[in-house]
Order: C-alpha cells, then structure tokens, then sequence
C-alpha cells in the first residue's frame, strides 16, 4: 500500500520549519565565521597596543634603571591605571632583579620573567586567562633591563558576552522575518504541491 499523502497543515508546517532551519543555520554559520574573524584581531590588536605601552615605559625607564632610581620608575608605570585589564607591569634590571612594579589590585610579590630567548627583544604569550608580554629596554645597542606587563581577557570576556547578546536579537528578528516570508511563499510553492498531492490521493 502506498503511503498516504500528508495533510495539508502538516506539510505546511514542515515546509515553515525546513525554512526557519536553513535561515537559522546560514545566520550561525556567518555569526561564527565573523566572531573567529574578530577575535583574531582583537588579540592582534592587544599584543600591538601592549607592545607599544611597553616601549613607551622602557623609553622612560632608561635613565631609571642606570641610575637604580625605583621611584622614577613607579611614577611612570602608574599611568597603567587607566588601563583596567592590566594587572601587573614591572621593569626588571638586565639579569633579571626586580627593580619596580605597579599592581591594578593588591600588591603583591613580582612575578619571575619567563624565560626568552637571547635574540629575542620581546616576547608573548596568551595562557592561564591572562596575556604576558616581556619588552628587552636597549640602551645604546646594549639591553639595560626589562618591561614585563601582564593583563587579564576581560575585554576579550565583555566582547564575547556583547556578542552573544547581539546574534540572539538578530537570531530572533531573523526567524520573525523568515516565518513572514515563508508564510507569504507558501502560496506559491505549497498549494500546487497540495494540488497535486491530492490529485494523487484520488488517482
């Protein structure tokens, strides 16, 4: 026996949900195609910004670091508090010592300097929910010292949070919009497919 054609609501209705579903999953697939995209500027853009903070805190460092002038030194890195997701910068003497250092939170003890290699002048890494960057200060041709500056990803955290927000607004005017419309092509394509389903029906 041949199976019985489907009633009419019921095609409709699946024909709305086939639309509804190509709708929705083109909109993911672009969404998340996008939020890849921007992510990896945004972390581009991090390390640029956080490399040129740390330039410009070693420009200033130098005479501070020949002279042991740690005063000097806070003074300039506390111009950090504007940015709110660093949590710690600190400049380092050329082997490595501790020389002075500014805390978006409590003070506590420096961190050590992770480990670069000889010919590298900076250095980078994203890990543990924090970016670190370590900046070689180079005077006259020769490295004085360090700048060592670590900031948390809650930019990355708020970005991601904004964007969530902003694809389920889209997602749910994108299926008021698709069902509007599958509603309108429903004249179109499903009543001749009704015809002749009950055309069958009778044959």
């Amino acid at each position: 026996l041949e199976p019985d054609p489907l009633p009419p609501g019921e095609l409709t209705t699946k024909l709305t949900a086939m639309n509804m579903l190509v709708s929705g999953g083109a909109l993911l697939l672009a969404s998340s195609a996008f939020f890849v995209s921007d992510l990896i500027t945004f972390r581009a853009n991090l390390l640029t910004n956080t490399s040129i903070q740390a330039q410009i805190i070693g420009a200033n460092a130098v005479s501070p670091l020949i002279f042991n002038d740690a005063h000097s030194v806070e003074t300039t890195l506390s111009a950090l508090r504007v940015s709110q997701h660093i949590t710690f910068a600190g400049v380092y003497t050329a082997k490595g010592d501790f020389l002075a250092g500014y805390w978006r939170d409590a003070t506590s003890q420096p961190p050590a300097l992770p480990l670069s290699r000889a010919d590298q002048s900076q250095f980078s890494y994203f890990g543990k929910g924090q970016f670190r960057l370590l900046q070689t200060i180079e005077f006259q041709g020769k490295p004085v010292g360090h700048v060592f500056i670590q900031s948390d990803l809650g930019a990355i955290t708020d970005r991601l949070r904004t964007y969530v927000v902003i694809l389920l607004m889209i997602l749910a005017a994108s299926m008021i919009a698709a069902l509007a419309l599958s509603k309108i092509s429903q004249q179109s394509i499903s009543k001749p497919i009704l015809n002749l389903a009950e055309t069958a029906r009778v044959v």
